[in-house]
């Protein structure tokens, strides 16, 4: 595990992988939408993992109310790592392997170990990389929101003659 605390940004690694959002839940009839194995077990990881750095989750939290009290919006990066063979075919090719659906799990479990709500995720960014060890890199750093216009007006600043497709 490392976790290293820089002035705008957290970095945790080694968070368990998270199963697929194809595999969290199940409908059952007559009770509706219900947690797989797969979802209560991975939810068991997390808490051991939480558990195990205790001390490390509690630091998270006393940096992030002293580096960033009263912050309400946060940015999270998630590098997803996986086995290169689950990543590339023996030819070299990729492999179907999508990553936007493990952020539910991954994000729900993590914010639920620090006891804040995922609400405040405002912003995130996903890859997948490959390693030797599954598992998930997380970093967490402070977010300052903008809005529609704010956005169009820093894109057309940093291109002089944009062309505009309607």
């Amino acid at each position: 595990l490392t976790i290293l605390f820089l002035m705008d940004a957290i970095f945790i690694s080694g968070f368990p992988l998270p199963p697929s959002e194809n595999a969290l839940y199940r409908n059952v009839p007559g009770v509706g939408r219900v947690a797989t194995r797969e979802l209560k077990e991975y939810r068991k990881s997390c808490e051991a993992y939480a558990v195990i750095h205790k001390a490390y989750f509690h630091s998270i939290k006393d940096l992030m109310a002293k580096n960033w009290g009263g912050v309400e919006h946060f940015k999270v990066d998630y590098f997803f790592v996986f086995n290169r063979s689950r990543l590339y075919n023996k030819q070299g090719g990729i492999k179907k392997l999508d990553v936007a659906n493990r952020i539910k799990a991954v994000q729900d479990c993590f914010f639920a170990q620090l006891g804040i709500d995922d609400k405040h995720v405002w912003a995130s960014n996903i890859e997948k990389m490959d390693g030797e060890n599954e598992c998930c890199h997380i970093v967490l750093s402070a977010h300052t929101p903008i809005n529609a216009i704010e956005l169009m007006s820093l894109f057309s600043e940093q291109h002089e003659s944009p062309t505009v497709v309607s």
